[in-house]
């Protein structure tokens, strides 16, 4: 436990850990939780969308469920992440890639999950801005196979 950051955890082996909330999520802790999550308005972003509920084979063969965020808000997040000034600049690379993959797997391989006008419309101003041609912050688009409503 990090004192000086309550919301952040760190293992033996030094392996780092925040624990984020959105704010709709955050009246359902426990106000003695500790480590703390930190309540983050942008946090609300990941529990728009489809989840993605999928059951995978783990390396001893037993099923392991998966429930995960919608990819497409997760990707439009670490590309917004990459962006932010107070964010850790060693991660920004790091984010910038990570969500661009994803969006990339999205649109090639996750044909229920659509990257169209309709999901545009429901993004807020700030992720918006990741998913429109030619702003400065639209850098993705272009790099992966866009999926027009009309397609």
């Amino acid at each position: 436990m990090n004192t000086e950051r309550d919301f952040h955890a760190r293992s033996a082996k030094a392996y780092e850990v925040e624990l984020l909330v959105a704010p709709s999520r955050s009246g359902t802790l426990n106000v003695q939780d500790q480590p703390r999550p930190l309540v983050l308005p942008e946090q609300g972003w990941l529990l728009l969308g489809q989840t993605v509920d999928h059951v995978v084979g783990c390396r001893d063969g037993s099923p392991a469920r998966i429930i995960a965020a919608d990819p497409r808000w997760f990707a439009l997040h670490k590309l917004w992440m990459s962006d932010k000034p107070k964010q850790n600049p060693l991660k920004h690379t790091k984010d910038r890639k990570q969500g661009i993959a994803l969006l990339s797997v999205v649109a090639e391989a996750m044909l229920r999950i659509t990257l169209d006008a309709a999901f545009q419309a429901q993004l807020p101003t700030e992720l918006g801005l990741y998913f429109e041609d030619g702003k400065p912050q639209g850098r993705f688009v272009g790099l992966i196979p866009y999926k027009k409503a009309s397609d």
